[in-house]
Parts: structure tokens; C-alpha cells; sequence
């Protein structure tokens, strides 16, 4: 008796309507429809150069790549700020090994208005291929008694 519940709850589940169509979700939009298609396979992970953190230096950079045959095989800043290794991470990208293309990638770099007292690890957003958002807590400064 228990079985034969257990499949008419199945079948129950599983049969629609007569008239009614089962739904095929659709797929989401890309993001970015000129470069949805760029699949990222590979991407080490970009980080807040320590440097900037504590001169407290916050902004974007703007990086072209190009990638042949799922490789970058450049990466060349259009604009900085501040001066730090957006190209060297960019040359770390892999992608679909059927992708070749030239494409601009936009690292933010913003630094949060609480201090810490040591460094943390930032919060990094990845819209891959075009987006890279990287979110720091500034140090405290550490006051040195001199006697």
C-alpha cells in the first residue's frame, strides 16, 4: 500500500495537465553581451597592493587585453590609478581555448571608510571578463613613542 502511494504521488508529480506546456526556463541575459561569450577558465586572483592600501590610494584602471587562442597575450594599461599590477593579473587570465579577441578589463579599486589595526584580506568582486572590483579596509596608522 505504501509503495503504491509513494508512485501515484510520483506520477502525480510528474504528469502536467492536458493543454499545459511544461516551462523551459529561459537563460539569464549575459551581463555584457559583447563579451558574454568569453569563457574565463582560469584567473588568479587579483589583489590591493599593500603599498596603495597604506598611502590610501583608491581608483580605476583600465587594462586592454588581447587573447589569442584562449591565451592573453597582452595586456597594456589605458589609464591608471593608482600604479599598481592590473596587467601582471590580467596576463594570468585563461580562457575557452577557442577564444581570440581584444577586449578592455575595468579594475576598481576602492577603500572602505573603517580603518582596521592590521591588514585583512580584501573583498573581491569578479565580473569576468570585463569587471574586477576590489574592496580594502585602510590601516590605522600605528603612532611610534620616541623617547
Amino acid at each position: 500500500m505504501m509503495k503504491s502511494a509513494i508512485l501515484l504521488l510520483v506520477v502525480g508529480l510528474t504528469t502536467l495537465s492536458a493543454g499545459q506546456e511544461l516551462e523551459t526556463p529561459s537563460p539569464p541575459a549575459p551581463w555584457d553581451a559583447t563579451y558574454g561569450s568569453l569563457l574565463v577558465v582560469h584567473a588568479d586572483m587579483p589583489l590591493y597592493p599593500g603599498l596603495a592600501v597604506a598611502a590610501r590610494q583608491s581608483g580605476t584602471v583600465r587594462v586592454r587585453v588581447s587573447i589569442k587562442e584562449g591565451v592573453v597575450v597582452n595586456a597594456t594599461a589605458e589609464s591608471s590609478a593608482p600604479p599598481v599590477l592590473e596587467q601582471e593579473n590580467a596576463l594570468t587570465w585563461r580562457f575557452a581555448h577557442d577564444a581570440t579577441s581584444t577586449l578592455t578589463v575595468t579594475y576598481v579599486y576602492e577603500l572602505t571608510k573603517d580603518e582596521s589595526g592590521d591588514l585583512q584580506n580584501p573583498h573581491i568582486e569578479m565580473q569576468l571578463p570585463t569587471l574586477v572590483k576590489i574592496r580594502a579596509r585602510p590601516v590605522m596608522p600605528h603612532r611610534m613613542d620616541v623617547k
